[in-house]
């Protein structure tokens, strides 16, 4: 007769629990409910943009992804959708709003406490999500080069040890290099390694902003 430890039944409801908490602190309201299942396919650029998020869960081995282009296309749909399917793998994840985050680190840098522990946890999660890269950090002709110095030392941090990042943007990968080739070649490396190329570019076309539909003029 021997004994041996089993989960009670009470673990499942628990990690749910846990995993929901940890949505809420991630994500705002808005993205709370994105899930793979409730991202509408009405056009191929949607479908081939699922099928990619789809892979990208299911791929073995460390890759980043870019969902690059077209506003209001449903990249940041995606990319919630992506975190949630990795929380439920156990994933260590952390989101970084892009304009906001840019902002609150810039005004704590002189606060060395609080901005190596804001920069320890964009360093070092499993998965890294970026929503509206570059956002603000370029205008017109005006490049913010702090921006580029916070955004480079934790992009080749991750780049050095293999630490995947989720990213959205408006900006494509042509554009970045001509902003900052150290930054574009890295993440360019980043999601076309291990036989996979997780490069999502959703080109500009009329109609492609859901949040435009229902203007139309009659």
């Amino acid at each position: 007769m021997n004994e041996y430890p089993r989960r009670c039944s009470c673990f499942n409801d628990y990690m749910a629990v846990k995993k929901n908490a940890r949505i809420k602190e991630l994500f705002s309201e808005a993205y709370s409910d994105y899930t793979f299942d409730n991202f509408k396919v009405e056009d191929e650029y949607q479908k081939r943009m699922k099928q990619k998020a789809v892979e990208f869960v299911n791929a073995k081995g460390i890759n980043s992804i870019l969902l690059l282009g077209q506003t209001g296309s449903g990249k940041t749909h995606l990319a919630v959708s992506i975190a949630k399917v990795l929380l439920d793998k156990g994933a260590w994840i952390e989101l970084m709003p892009y304009t906001e985050d840019m902002i609150y680190i810039k005004q704590n840098m002189i606060e060395k406490e609080e901005y190596q522990k804001k920069m320890y946890k964009y360093k070092n999660c499993n998965y890294l999500i970026i929503d509206d890269f570059l956002k603000n950090t370029v205008r017109g002709n005006t490049v913010n080069e702090k921006d580029f110095g916070i955004i480079y030392e934790i992009i080749d941090y991750r780049y050095k040890y293999r630490k995947p990042v989720i990213i959205t943007s408006e900006f494509f990968i042509d554009q970045m290099f001509k902003m900052n080739e150290s930054i574009a070649g890295r993440l360019k490396e980043m999601v076309t390694q291990n036989d996979y190329n997780f490069l999502i570019q959703i080109s500009n076309k009329e109609g492609r902003n859901y949040r435009m539909r229902g203007m139309e003029r009659i």
